[in-house]
Protein backbone atom coordinates (compact mmCIF):
# COMPACT_ATOMS: atom_id res chain seq x y z
CA UNK A 1 0.00 0.00 0.00
CA UNK A 2 2.88 2.74 0.69
CA UNK A 3 4.66 1.49 -2.92
CA UNK A 4 0.72 2.74 -4.48
CA UNK A 5 0.98 5.83 -2.30
CA UNK A 6 -2.54 4.76 -0.51
CA UNK A 7 -0.60 4.99 2.95
CA UNK A 8 2.04 7.09 3.96
CA UNK A 9 5.91 5.86 5.51
CA UNK A 10 4.82 7.40 9.47
CA UNK A 11 1.54 5.84 9.56
CA UNK A 12 3.16 2.08 7.41
CA UNK A 13 5.90 2.04 10.42
CA UNK A 14 3.22 3.00 12.75
CA UNK A 15 1.54 0.02 12.05
CA UNK A 16 4.30 -2.23 11.31
CA UNK A 17 5.43 -1.27 15.15
CA UNK A 18 2.02 -2.14 16.23
CA UNK A 19 2.36 -5.57 14.56
CA UNK A 20 5.22 -6.60 15.41
CA UNK A 21 4.76 -5.48 19.90
CA UNK A 22 1.48 -8.02 19.23
CA UNK A 23 3.39 -10.87 17.33
CA UNK A 24 6.03 -10.35 20.55
CA UNK A 25 2.70 -10.47 23.10
CA UNK A 26 1.16 -13.61 21.30
CA UNK A 27 4.75 -15.26 21.01
CA UNK A 28 5.35 -14.84 24.66
CA UNK A 29 1.65 -15.73 25.23
CA UNK A 30 2.16 -18.70 23.09
CA UNK A 31 5.15 -20.07 25.02
CA UNK A 32 3.60 -19.53 28.55
CA UNK A 33 0.88 -21.68 27.56
CA UNK A 34 3.36 -24.15 26.17
CA UNK A 35 5.25 -24.67 29.23
CA UNK A 36 2.16 -25.11 31.25
CA UNK A 37 0.92 -27.77 28.89
CA UNK A 38 4.41 -29.47 29.63
CA UNK A 39 4.07 -29.29 33.37
CA UNK A 40 0.48 -30.51 33.03
CA UNK A 41 0.19 -33.70 35.25
CA UNK A 42 -3.05 -34.36 35.06
CA UNK A 43 -4.70 -37.42 34.19
CA UNK A 44 -7.64 -38.90 32.46
CA UNK A 45 -10.80 -39.12 34.80
CA UNK A 46 -13.03 -42.50 33.54
CA UNK A 47 -16.41 -40.76 32.53
CA UNK A 48 -18.06 -43.52 35.18
CA UNK A 49 -16.23 -41.14 38.06
CA UNK A 50 -17.67 -38.04 36.76
CA UNK A 51 -21.16 -39.46 36.17
CA UNK A 52 -21.46 -41.66 39.52
CA UNK A 53 -20.08 -38.51 41.50
CA UNK A 54 -22.42 -36.18 39.69
CA UNK A 55 -25.43 -38.61 40.17
CA UNK A 56 -24.92 -38.75 43.73
CA UNK A 57 -24.20 -35.17 44.30
CA UNK A 58 -27.49 -34.51 42.72
CA UNK A 59 -29.27 -37.07 45.01
CA UNK A 60 -27.68 -35.29 47.94
CA UNK A 61 -28.73 -31.93 47.10
CA UNK A 62 -32.34 -32.86 46.97
CA UNK A 63 -32.45 -34.92 50.18
CA UNK A 64 -30.29 -31.85 52.17
CA UNK A 65 -32.02 -29.57 54.36
CA UNK A 66 -32.32 -26.03 52.91
CA UNK A 67 -30.23 -24.38 55.35
CA UNK A 68 -26.91 -27.04 54.42
CA UNK A 69 -27.44 -26.28 50.88
CA UNK A 70 -25.31 -23.68 50.93
CA UNK A 71 -22.38 -25.48 52.54
CA UNK A 72 -22.75 -28.02 50.09
CA UNK A 73 -22.67 -25.97 46.94
CA UNK A 74 -19.90 -24.01 47.96
CA UNK A 75 -18.21 -27.23 48.92
CA UNK A 76 -18.42 -28.17 45.22
CA UNK A 77 -18.37 -24.91 43.20
CA UNK A 78 -15.39 -23.59 42.37
CA UNK A 79 -15.73 -20.89 40.51
CA UNK A 80 -18.55 -19.20 38.57
CA UNK A 81 -18.00 -16.84 35.25
CA UNK A 82 -21.00 -14.24 34.23
CA UNK A 83 -20.38 -12.61 31.14
CA UNK A 84 -22.45 -9.36 30.10
CA UNK A 85 -23.01 -8.78 33.93
CA UNK A 86 -25.71 -11.31 34.02
CA UNK A 87 -25.41 -14.15 32.17
CA UNK A 88 -23.56 -17.13 33.56
CA UNK A 89 -20.81 -18.35 31.18
CA UNK A 90 -19.45 -21.39 32.72
CA UNK A 91 -19.17 -23.20 36.59
CA UNK A 92 -16.51 -24.80 37.45
CA UNK A 93 -16.96 -27.99 40.15
CA UNK A 94 -14.27 -29.49 41.76
CA UNK A 95 -14.07 -32.46 43.16
CA UNK A 96 -10.94 -33.91 45.91
CA UNK A 97 -10.66 -37.12 47.18
CA UNK A 98 -12.82 -35.87 49.82
CA UNK A 99 -15.40 -34.80 47.90
CA UNK A 100 -15.92 -38.16 45.93
CA UNK A 101 -15.03 -40.29 48.65
CA UNK A 102 -18.05 -38.64 50.44
CA UNK A 103 -20.40 -38.92 47.35
CA UNK A 104 -19.51 -42.53 45.38
CA UNK A 105 -18.77 -44.33 48.84
CA UNK A 106 -21.30 -43.20 51.47
CA UNK A 107 -24.08 -44.60 50.05
CA UNK A 108 -26.10 -46.60 52.19
CA UNK A 109 -25.22 -49.94 53.45
CA UNK A 110 -21.53 -48.86 51.95
CA UNK A 111 -18.10 -48.17 54.15
CA UNK A 112 -16.49 -45.18 53.01
CA UNK A 113 -12.76 -46.87 54.00
CA UNK A 114 -12.60 -49.34 51.09
CA UNK A 115 -8.99 -49.24 50.85
CA UNK A 116 -8.75 -50.22 47.30
CA UNK A 117 -10.20 -47.42 45.59
CA UNK A 118 -8.05 -44.45 43.69
CA UNK A 119 -9.42 -41.28 43.48
CA UNK A 120 -8.46 -38.55 41.53
CA UNK A 121 -9.28 -34.41 42.14
CA UNK A 122 -10.70 -33.45 38.74
CA UNK A 123 -12.58 -30.15 37.91
CA UNK A 124 -16.05 -30.16 35.69
CA UNK A 125 -16.33 -27.05 33.57
CA UNK A 126 -20.24 -26.65 32.90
Amino acid sequence: MYEYGTIDKQTLAQRMESITAEIDVQSKRRIRIQKELENNDSVNIPYEMVKDTLSNFNELLEITAPEDKKTLLQLIINKIIIKNKKDIDSIELHFDEKVQKYFINNKEGESSDDGGSSFSVFTIRI
